[in-house]
């Protein structure tokens, strides 16, 4: 898990706004090259494995962890594989967008075709 300078810094020096949802560094990597839905379901993806992640110490704190899983996660995978479809003829967005799925275990029934080093933008 990578520390707020890190992460700062990244922010910093990706060459445009980054949305403060995304919180992995590789996401941060790539946030700038995408276009707007795949930094839309980065954004969402970030969110999704930060609540994920959270202790529902009390039931009002369970209650807004089951809230944001809906808001933020569900359908997650089929949200992927309709953007890993759409984008899969663009070479640089599909091979970005690989690494996303591997990240977050996101392939279902999407096998990833790797591009070759020629038709990447």
């Amino acid at each position: 898990m990578p520390g707020l300078n890190e992460l700062q810094r990244a922010h910093a020096d990706a060459g445009c706004e980054v949305s403060n949802a995304i919180g992995d560094l590789d996401d941060i990597g790539i946030y700038c090259q995408m276009p707007a839905d795949v930094r839309a379901f980065l954004e969402r993806e970030n969110l999704c494995q930060h609540f994920a992640g959270e202790e529902p110490y009390d039931a009002a704190r369970k209650r807004d962890l089951e809230a944001a899983w809906a808001e933020f996660c569900d359908g997650r995978e089929r949200r992927f594989e309709a953007l890993y479809e759409h984008h899969f003829d663009d070479c640089a967005i599909r091979h970005a967008l690989i690494g996303v799925g591997k990240r977050y275990d996101l392939f279902t029934d999407t096998a990833p075709d790797y591009c070759r080093p020629q038709d990447m933008r």
